[in-house]
């Protein structure tokens, strides 16, 4: 079932949650179709429930859950809103960024904006990585033209493991047994690599936040 309920929050993350685990909840619960919005319900507040109350309980048939859905986010959501996450998909690049952050931050986009092709989704992820992501994805015979988003996304994310490996030469003062042992300046408690963009990545594909003690562009 549902984690938390929903309200009124224009916040994608918070509704997504809710659609996804909804639509779960109602399959594998093998709730039959007349009831499953009614169900859906007990999981609504605010704003939410009131769309329901005034919109769908008092004229209940021909309701889909993709109907259901669809209204819902048109009632809790201002009207500019898809025109505000379109123009946030045209500027989205990775900039400072991690590769997973980026490329989270375009799938999220990319469920909300759904005038692009699957083409238009590699290109755009490709042509908006750092340059030398793109230089290694060119490297490992990928092009965004005709490679799919899996494999570049899933590349972009090594590649960027690959340069965050620290290969710095021994310091002499390590050699004489002074500071032997004390590891790196960008070490960090995840065990992985920290970029001079201030994220680390380990061998699971999964990057945050690092512990780079330098001057550190905002996002």
């Amino acid at each position: 079932m549902p984690s938390d309920k929903y309200s009124d929050v224009a916040d994608l993350q918070a509704f997504h949650g809710f659609l996804t685990q909804g639509m779960a909840y109602v399959k594998y619960g093998y709730v039959e179709k007349p009831q499953q919005i009614t169900v859906l319900s007990d999981f609504l507040t605010g704003i939410a429930y009131t769309f329901y109350t005034r919109e769908v309980s008092m004229h209940p048939k021909g309701w889909t859950l993709d109907k259901f859905f669809t209204q819902l986010f048109n009632y809790c959501f201002p009207v500019d809103f898809h025109n505000k996450q379109r123009r946030r998909l045209e500027q989205c690049q990775q900039g400072n960024r991690s590769a997973c952050d980026y490329i989270t931050d375009l799938t999220e986009l990319f469920t909300m904006v759904r005038s692009y092709s699957k083409k238009k989704h590699v290109v755009k992820l490709f042509n908006n990585l750092c340059p030398s992501i793109q230089k290694g994805l060119y490297v490992a015979k990928l092009h965004l033209e005709t490679s799919h988003w899996k494999r570049v996304a899933s590349e972009a994310k090594y590649i960027e493991m690959a340069e965050n490996i620290d290969l710095k030469i021994p310091s002499s003062s390590s050699h004489n047994g002074n500071g032997g042992g004390s590891g790196s300046s960008h070490g960090n408690s995840h065990g992985g690599n920290c970029n001079n963009r201030g994220y680390c990545c380990n061998g699971n594909d999964h990057c945050d936040r690092g512990h780079w003690s330098g001057n550190q562009s905002p996002q």
